[in-house]
């Protein structure tokens, strides 16, 4: 923001022009197979775009609710966050429901849409749901070593660096492989200090790939849990023309 944000709007509606342009001339001489494999693709980066978009809009405008409702009632946004979708909708009414103020039960759910009702799943369900759908299994090979996604090819050695969110960003040191669960548009700085990248999410579309090929860095996405399995100070090794990370000194 300290920026102007009406010049960078128009640099940006600027690129995205260019970008469709070289689309367009790129296209011409492909087949009508690879024609609608493109516009396939351009579908599906535009849906998940679009779906982020939705969710930022949810949390951009629901966050001042939750602060109105944290003053009301003296309690932290985080603890209203874990309620029930019925209990924060009795609040908002304006009802007192003292079940509402205790503790949750469950530390752990799954809530999820469908079908226009909000399901909310826990205990024993719960249990059924995870063990069926959200199991994380590790891309594990021998040796510490780690398969994923290559997002930006390159090969180095280096002390890692885990950063889950930005209350962290202040630790990173320059030169260090930044070990992430994702990346948002704020992660650019430390991005741009990185020596590699590694990801537990994203493909070759994800913020995290697109950032790191700008930026000509090593990256390697797609290593479910690799934010625990990995912790600062160990030593490893990114071999992004492969899609491995090797770990080769854990920081006792």
């Amino acid at each position: 923001m300290k920026e102007d944000p009406g010049r960078i709007l128009l640099k940006l509606r600027g690129d995205r022009k260019n970008d469709l342009t070289g689309r367009n001339k790129l296209v011409m001489n492909f087949s009508k197979k690879e024609k609608e494999f493109a516009e396939i693709i351009a579908l599906s980066i535009h849906l998940k775009d679009d779906f982020k978009m939705h969710i930022n809009k949810i949390l951009f405008y629901s966050e001042p609710l939750f602060k109105e409702l944290s003053r009301r009632h003296k309690k932290s946004t985080d603890f209203l966050k874990s309620l029930s979708p019925e209990c924060l909708l009795s609040l908002i009414k304006g009802e007192k429901l003292k079940e509402c103020f205790q503790e949750p039960k469950n530390k752990k759910y799954v809530l999820f849409g469908y079908d226009g009702e909000i399901i909310l799943s826990v205990g024993k369900e719960l249990k059924k749901i995870k063990g069926k759908y959200l199991e994380v299994k590790v891309n594990k090979l021998k040796n510490k070593n780690f398969l994923g996604k290559i997002a930006c090819k390159g090969r180095e050695r280096g002390v890692v660096g885990v950063i889950i969110g930005a209350s962290n960003f202040s630790k990173f040191k320059k030169n260090e492989i930044l070990v992430v669960s994702n990346t948002t548009p704020d992660y650019v700085p430390i991005m741009k200090q990185a020596k590699a990248i590694i990801a537990e999410e994203g493909g070759i579309t994800a913020h995290v790939s697109i950032v790191a090929r700008e930026l000509g860095i090593p990256c390697v996405v797609g290593i479910k849990n690799i934010t625990r399995i990995l912790k600062d100070g160990d030593l490893v090794e990114v071999d992004a023309n492969k899609g491995i990370v090797k770990i080769l000194k854990k920081n006792e």
